[in-house]
This record gives structure tokens, C-alpha cells and sequence, in this order.
């Protein structure tokens, strides 16, 4: 009898233990997952059919479950109208590329539309309409100050710096399409450009044309539904002193005379 008690015990410990944790998960069980909304078909769409109002749902899915070219909830209507490219499953997500490229394009209120082109990237290649992206500016910025030189009298001195900083930290893309690029007198084309249509503040619209110009301009994608790293104070800006203070306190390896000293001994053959 003896010899059953510890089992009987961790039989029973075993159960309590089962018993805590579905009541803890019981109290909340969604807490800790964020969801969103993405647009799903009602029934089987078969290739160059119409997408009805009708053929369509809204699915909440994990953030972490969602595609990133599936088409948002917000964005329905984008597709309401259009022949489907390819034959969709019941219940299957609908995604931007299952629509032609010239569906109607929704400006936000209060927002204008800008055409912006840039050099072809694996980056660019990622990009989506309905996707956000940060566009980050790396510029040459002139400062100037007044300072009293060695005869005493007062003279304005220039400098210029060299500065990485996020320019818009959020951008609606509208569309996505190639730019071709004329190549020699031969008159032949070839494709090495993204050209994005985005949509944004007018005060921003005008900032970015005039960036372009000015600095180089480089995008990152961000995560869908993402409402952090929007302040462009917190995400701050890279120059020169961001790799000198790289570097203190660090000592530099010293090169030794000889750099390779073969083993008196030879190692064991494997």
C-alpha cells in the first residue's frame, strides 16, 4: 500500500495543477491577442468572375496569422467590382493581387495623392497597395554660426554634416507599378524603377516632392495596423557621432609580429 501513496499524490497534484491553469486562462483568454479584420470570400470565385458584395466577409484573425498582401477590412470596397485573376477557395482570404492593378484609388480625406519613384530594391519588390511604409532621408545638412576669428573680429563660419533621420514615419501606398527607364540611344527600355502612388497631409506632400530633390530617400516596410514608432523625436537621427561613440572605450586589436606560428606539435588526424 505503501508503494502506491507517491503515485496517488502526483495524481493528485497533477489534476490541481490542471485546474489552476484553465482557471487562469479562463479570465481572460483573449487578453493578450491582437486581432484584426481582413476581407474573405463567402463562396468558391472562379477565375474572371465578378466579386459581388455578396462573395465577400470579414475574418478576424490574429495580427501574427495575418498575410501581408491580404486585403484589410477597410479596404473592401477596392475590391467590389473587379474580375478575380485567379480561382479563389470558399472562405479563402482575398488578396491584393487577386485584383487588377486599375481598381478605383481612394484618397484619405483631406489628403492628396503623390507620385514618387524609386530605384528598384528588394525592398520595393515587398511592397503592396494598402501597405505603410516609414520613408527615411539621409541629407547633407548646413549649419552655420558667428565666431570671433584669431584678429579679434566676429565672421560666420559654415559646416556641413551628413545626416540619417526618419523624414515621414507613416505613408499610405495606394498602388505599386514599374517605371521604365530609357537606356542609351537605342531607345530600348528596361524596367529598374518602383513607381508608388501614396497618399498624404498636403503640408507632407509637399515636403516629400521637395525632399526628393534634396536628399536620398529609402523606405521601410512597416508591420500592418502598427501605431508605434510614429514620433520622430523618439526615433532620433544618425551623423558622424553616432559611430564615434560606437567606438569608446574599446580598445583596437593589436596586430602580433608574427600572425601565424604553426604547432610544434601536428594535430591527430580525424
Amino acid at each position: 500500500m505503501k508503494n502506491y501513496i507517491p503515485l496517488i499524490l502526483a495524481v493528485i497534484l497533477g489534476f490541481a495543477a490542471i485546474v489552476v491553469v484553465n482557471r487562469n486562462m479562463n479570465k481572460n483568454p483573449k487578453a493578450q491577442i491582437k486581432e484584426v479584420e481582413v476581407v474573405a470570400t463567402t463562396r468558391q470565385i472562379t477565375k474572371g468572375d465578378v466579386i459581388k458584395e455578396s462573395d465577400l466577409k470579414i475574418k478576424r484573425i490574429p495580427v501574427t496569422a495575418q498575410p501581408a498582401n491580404a486585403v484589410p477590412a477597410t479596404k473592401m470596397n477596392w475590391v467590389i467590382g473587379q474580375n478575380a485573376h485567379r480561382p479563389i477557395p470558399a472562405g479563402d482570404y482575398i488578396y491584393f493581387d487577386d485584383v487588377p492593378l486599375d481598381r478605383p484609388v481612394i484618397v484619405g480625406k483631406g489628403e492628396w495623392a503623390i507620385m514618387l519613384r524609386f530605384e528598384k530594391s528588394s525592398i520595393t519588390q515587398l511592397i503592396r497597395p494598402g501597405d505603410d511604409i516609414a520613408i527615411i532621408a539621409t541629407i547633407n545638412v548646413r549649419e552655420s554660426k558667428n565666431a570671433v576669428n584669431a584678429d579679434g573680429v566676429m565672421e560666420e563660419k559654415v559646416s556641413e554634416r551628413e545626416v540619417t533621420t526618419v523624414l515621414l514615419p507613416r505613408v499610405r501606398v495606394i498602388s505599386v507599378g514599374a517605371a521604365p527607364v530609357m537606356t542609351g540611344a537605342s531607345g530600348m527600355t528596361r524596367t529598374e524603377e518602383s513607381e508608388m502612388l501614396m497618399s498624404l497631409p498636403p503640408e507632407q506632400a509637399q515636403l516629400l516632392l521637395a525632399a526628393k530633390s534634396m536628399a536620398r530617400l529609402d523606405l521601410a516596410l512597416r508591420r500592418p495596423n502598427d501605431d508605434s514608432a510614429l514620433s520622430r523625436s523618439d526615433i532620433k537621427m544618425v551623423d558622424a557621432s553616432s559611430f564615434t561613440d560606437l567606438i569608446k572605450g574599446m580598445k583596437p586589436v593589436q596586430l602580433p609580429d608574427m600572425p601565424y606560428k604553426p604547432s610544434a606539435t601536428p594535430a591527430p588526424a580525424p
